[in-house]
């Protein structure tokens, strides 16, 4: 199955409580080597499924801590090597 395919497949998607999935392929050239840190995947609220943590997640809106919008800064940029 090619790149596509799965796009096509994944725009598909539909939900019970009628939530519309929307996909488009990227094909674009990213830089390598890019290092999240652990504070910066904290700020992003991911919260890893039973089944497959690293494949099945949620990422939800979470209104900032006092401590957060103090640091929010490290919470933009990524730090690269």
């Amino acid at each position: 199955m090619d790149r596509l395919a799965v796009v096509e497949l994944i725009g598909a998607g539909t939900t019970k409580t009628g939530l519309k999935v929307e996909s488009a392929l990227d094909t674009r050239s990213y830089q390598k080597g890019i290092k999240v840190s652990y504070a910066e995947m904290k700020c992003l609220g991911i919260t890893g499924d039973q089944f497959h943590p690293e494949w099945n997640y949620t990422i939800r809106r979470r209104k900032p801590s006092k401590s957060q919008l103090l640091s929010f800064g490290a919470c933009l940029a990524p730090t690269r090597v």
